[in-house]
């Protein structure tokens, strides 16, 4: 999407002096896919071309709407999401990347455990039947 085009959408919610400081803080990042995507501008994602890098910042963020777009748009990077939702403890996104075809279900498991998220871990484990994390621990010891 052209940056014009952002103004007009930034003006249609905002006044126009803040529209012009929110474009302004948001030029910078209108070229890297995987940021716009990690901090949900919806409007922004529209135009994504890299769909798979805006695929992982999606996942990072857990925007579960703008996953399912990236999905849409042809992206293919299903493990890579399930592991970055999995580290940042996104249970939803990790179920929409395993219905799209990810695999690696026990390093995501692991991840999501080490770094705290036992939720997401163990949602993970018991959909895969995964008994141990990779570390060799049960998952019911973490």
């Amino acid at each position: 999407m052209g940056m014009a085009r952002t103004q007009l959408l930034l003006e249609a919610v905002l006044p126009r002096d803040l529209a012009i400081l929110a474009h302004i803080y948001i030029h910078p990042v209108a070229s890297n896919a995987s940021h716009i995507a990690s901090v949900g501008h919806w409007e922004l994602c529209m135009s994504i071309e890299d769909v798979d890098d805006g695929l992982f910042g999606a996942c990072h963020g857990g925007h579960y709407e703008i996953a399912q777009l990236m999905i849409a748009n042809g992206a293919r990077s299903m493990t890579e999401g399930l592991l970055v939702a999995a580290e940042n403890g996104h249970s939803h996104i990790a179920r929409l990347m395993s219905a799209n075809g990810a695999c690696c279900h026990a390093i995501a498991t692991s991840r999501a455990l080490h770094n705290g998220h036992r939720d997401t871990g163990l949602y993970i484990a018991n959909l895969c039947g995964i008994v141990r994390c990779t570390c060799g621990k049960l998952i019911a010891e973490h």
